[in-house]
């Protein structure tokens, strides 16, 4: 009995080291895959991202803190921007976007790896996010992995329990240069662990290439927003105040109201009053 016991334990320790072997070995494919050029089957985002005010909308450079929490006051997030670059915007974040497919990609076609890091030269982001590789799109460049690189965040919303919090950027980045121009050629982006396992365990949507092409910041919010909330069904609803909160929009909500309806968004809008003030109705189109 004791030496069949004994079998037992050694065989499902061959398994185990058998398995962590053809992970390990899948990793590292997936790591190879995400520092190469691909081709991308399906534009995704982090679902957290979408569902929750983590970049500036703003026109001009924000300095001003992000500050929200759900309404059932279980998930709050604090963005802090920093004093020299200001705050990430979601204009910056197609960075991060990019990064999010390029690496799920690589998930994929590694049949199951998983790597916290990927790898690109400028011209793949730029071109993928709607750039060109000129000076002003470099310049632009340059200040979004800065801006990303340096805001704060302190939220709870990346893990299962509320009681476990993130402190710090969504990821760290480093940068090659030309020896002779010092103008970045690659990027290496590496995501914090609460973010990789958001990504790995609680998984991503894919999301319209539009939202990575959508040069203005709050419509590209708007997007993501709407779609992450209305998910399968026709309509979805929220008064103004809490959509200007989740858009972290400052402004009066008259404002958010013009925005929304010149922003020509791919749902009709209507607007009804509600108990706690004007709700917003966006619906899918009809076949």
């Amino acid at each position: 009995m004791e030496k069949q016991l004994a079998r037992a334990q050694q065989i499902e320790a061959e398994i185990k080291q058998r398995d962590a072997q053809d992970q390990a070995h899948k990793n590292s494919e997936a790591f190879q895959l995400a520092c190469a050029p691909i081709s991308l089957s399906q534009v995704r985002s982090e679902r957290h991202f979408m569902r929750y005010p983590l970049f500036a909308t703003d026109k001009e450079t924000r300095f001003e803190p992000i500050e929200y929490k759900s309404q059932d006051g279980t998930r709050f997030v604090t963005v802090t921007a920093n004093a020299t670059y200001g705050m990430a915007t979601q204009r910056d974040a197609d960075v991060l976007r990019y990064a999010i497919s390029k690496l799920t990609e690589a998930a994929f076609l590694s049949k199951g790896g998983f790597t916290p890091t990927v790898a690109f030269t400028r011209y793949e982001v730029l071109t993928a996010i709607g750039k060109n590789d000129h000076q002003q799109d470099y310049k632009w460049l340059n200040g979004a992995i800065q801006r990303l690189a340096n805001t704060g965040y302190e939220t709870n919303i990346f893990s299962v329990s509320p009681n476990r919090k993130h402190h710090g950027p969504l990821a760290t980045f480093e940068t090659l240069h030309d020896p002779e121009t010092k103008e970045i050629k690659g990027i290496a982006v590496h995501f914090a662990p609460d973010i990789v396992a958001a990504i790995r365990d609680r998984g991503v949507l894919a999301v319209s290439e539009t939202v990575l092409l959508e040069s203005g910041d709050l419509k590209k919010r708007l997007l993501e927003v709407i779609q992450v909330h209305m998910g399968e069904n026709p309509k979805w609803e929220i008064t103004l105040s809490e959509l200007a909160r989740l858009c972290a929009y400052s402004r009066p909500l008259k404002y958010l109201k013009e925005r929304i309806n010149r922003s020509e968004l791919p749902y009709k809008v209507s607007y009804r009053k509600g108990r706690t003030g004007q709700v917003a109705s966006f619906t899918q189109p009809t076949p």
